[in-house]
């Protein structure tokens, strides 16, 4: 899980970031002393980010990544979707190079790749062919993954590793979610407010 998973639920901005203000300066607040150089980081570039920008990191994190289309990123909320992503990637919250070609052609659909392999392969491979035979074949040829990638744009998520820890401090554990954040919002679960003291704390 990662700290942001089922941000998506929530369709109004403002709850948005009402649930994730609490997050981030509950982990700031209460484990800054123990947190590293590169948790500092993340905190900090990402606070320094637009809103819409912040919006768009929180939706690609709560997404099945790390690697993205920019054409297919649709979010009525969020202005401006690419120059958001300019913003993240000039920031170092994403990036947009140096892609594993593996990693890329798993973006794409089964059909995709099928369309485009078969213009350089020819009859070796057939439409009923599975999935991962498809991929194989096609990371054969160097032709095929380049016209793959003028297809589109790409970005992938950073500081990941980072977000699972802010995760595991806020809950004191990996299986739960933010996903009980929005249970309680929306009144299926209900718990006690509570202080918790710097000496209380788990870590």
């Amino acid at each position: 899980s990662l700290i942001f998973k089922s941000f998506f639920l929530l369709s109004s901005s403002s709850k948005l970031f009402k649930k994730l203000s609490i997050f981030t300066q509950f982990c700031e607040k209460k484990y800054h002393k123990i947190l590293k150089k590169n948790e500092l980081k993340f905190l900090s570039l990402f606070s320094e980010c637009s809103k819409n920008s912040q919006m768009l990191y929180v939706r690609l994190i709560s997404r099945k990544g790390p690697i993205f289309r920019i054409s297919k990123l649709n979010y009525p909320e969020i202005a401006e979707i690419e120059k958001c992503a300019g913003e993240l990637v000039k920031c170092g919250l994403l990036e947009n190079e140096d892609i594993d070609e593996l990693d890329l052609i798993s973006v794409f659909t089964k059909k995709e790749i099928y369309s485009v392999a078969k213009a350089h392969l020819g009859n070796t491979i057939k439409s009923n062919d599975p999935r991962d035979l498809l991929v194989l074949k096609s990371l054969e040829n160097q032709n095929v993954v380049a016209d793959l990638i003028k297809m589109d744009h790409f970005l992938w998520t950073s500081y990941i590793c980072e977000n699972e820890f802010f995760h595991l401090l806020f809950f004191g554990n990996l299986e739960q979610s933010l996903s009980d954040f929005i249970l309680e919002d929306i009144g299926v679960l209900k718990y006690e407010p509570y202080e918790i003291r710097t000496e209380d704390r788990l870590f």
